[in-house]
């Protein structure tokens, strides 16, 4: 028994350690000033696969961005939509003749693909990507990205948020997802990026074409992570950098229900046995065994009585550490009302990530009508 508690409370103490760094490197970004000068000529990539629902009003606002047009090139490659996706960006280039929008088909399949290809059309340097269901909050959003571009900058990440939706699934999704662009920027504060969002994240088309993009990656998620590694690899830490700026946020919608949540989620966990950057390997871990000592200790509670309270003491160390970080990335989202269902999604938490994560070995999962 002894044993297994040092392990169980080193576990623990890992979990406090690296949460504590990523707050520290959240505190530690910068927030760069949107300049309005900016010359430099970019690429916005759109994969898009059966959104017709959400295609219009994210052409709407690249269409109100105050970036000049003339620097700018948008594609959206339809990955075999069978709505009404392809008419509606068709219908929209003809409404807007003068916008730089194209309409690309994708030959291969899945988001890797669209990527790929309409990377190797783009005619800019600078190539920004965002999901079809995405919307920027400012008519900032290619500005204040652009603008984090030095000469040694090849990837910049970009905050996510999720839509505002009333219920407490909702927003318990809203708060988690949060909880998840708060750590990836703090580890990019910090120096050691494991983490970014493809629904925002901007690179140079050099450094995809020199790290060989997405070659021989046989996972069908992880189109950003992977990017990321691969850069980190080839250019070092100092090539990736983090826009801390509401000017930089998209929104996009969160789950409608349980079964799609645990179907994204098992997919985005399925991609970590290809991690290969070691800071990604250990937070998997480190993440996973804390949620994983919390349950583990409550069920040894029912042999001895000393583990029922150190489940309880774990579970009130991950509320305490969690706090701070999380209070700053409400604070930067203006989504504080979300404190309210924090303890909860605490205790949800642990079941969610150690259920996920064995599922994620198990289980196939599907999106948007393809089994992965």
């Amino acid at each position: 028994m002894l044993v297994i508690s040092f392990i169980l409370i080193f576990c623990v103490l890992s979990y406090i350690f690296l949460i504590i760094a990523f707050t520290f490197g959240w505190i530690n970004i910068p927030v760069k000033k949107t300049s309005s000068e900016s010359r430099i000529c970019v690429s916005i990539l759109i994969p898009a696969r059966n959104e017709d629902n959400n295609i219009e009003r994210l052409l709407q606002a690249i269409v109100n961005q105050a970036y000049p047009k003339e620097l700018l090139e948008v594609i959206v490659a339809d990955d075999h939509s069978n709505d009404q996706t392809h008419g509606i960006v068709a219908t929209f280039i003809q409404t807007h003749p003068e916008f730089p929008l194209h309409l690309y088909s994708v030959k291969g399949s899945g988001k890797k693909s669209a990527l790929s290809e309409s990377i190797q059309l783009s005619e800019n340097e600078i190539i920004i990507t965002t999901d079809a269901d995405c919307v920027p909050v400012s008519n900032k959003w290619i500005s204040s990205i652009v603008a984090h571009f030095s000469e040694t900058t090849q990837l910049v990440s970009a905050p996510v948020v999720y839509f505002n939706r009333k219920g407490v699934f909702q927003k318990m999704q809203s708060l988690e997802f949060l909880t998840l662009i708060s750590s990836a920027a703090g580890a990019i504060g910090i120096h050691i990026p494991f983490m970014c969002n493809g629904a925002n994240i901007a690179f140079r088309k050099s450094a995809f074409m020199e790290t060989h993009g997405f070659e021989n990656d046989r996972f069908v998620s992880g189109d950003d992570v992977f990017l990321l590694e691969r850069i980190l690899k080839f250019y070092g830490e100092n090539s990736i950098r983090f826009d801390k700026s509401k000017d930089a946020v998209v929104t996009t919608n969160p789950m409608p229900d349980l079964s799609q949540f645990i179907q994204q989620r098992i997919r985005w966990a399925g991609k970590s046995v290809g991690y290969r950057n070691p800071i990604s390997i250990i937070t998997s871990y480190v993440v996973f065994l804390n949620a994983f000592s919390i349950l583990i200790s409550f069920a040894l509670g029912f042999i001895h009585p000393l583990f029922f309270w150190m489940s309880a003491s774990f579970l009130l160390a991950k509320i305490v550490v969690d706090l701070p970080i999380c209070i700053m990335i409400l604070k930067f989202t203006q989504r504080l009302f979300l404190l309210k269902i924090y303890i909860l999604l605490q205790i949800v938490y642990p079941l969610y990530i150690s259920g996920t994560a064995i599922s994620s070995l198990l289980v196939k999962p599907q999106w948007k009508g393809r089994k992965l």
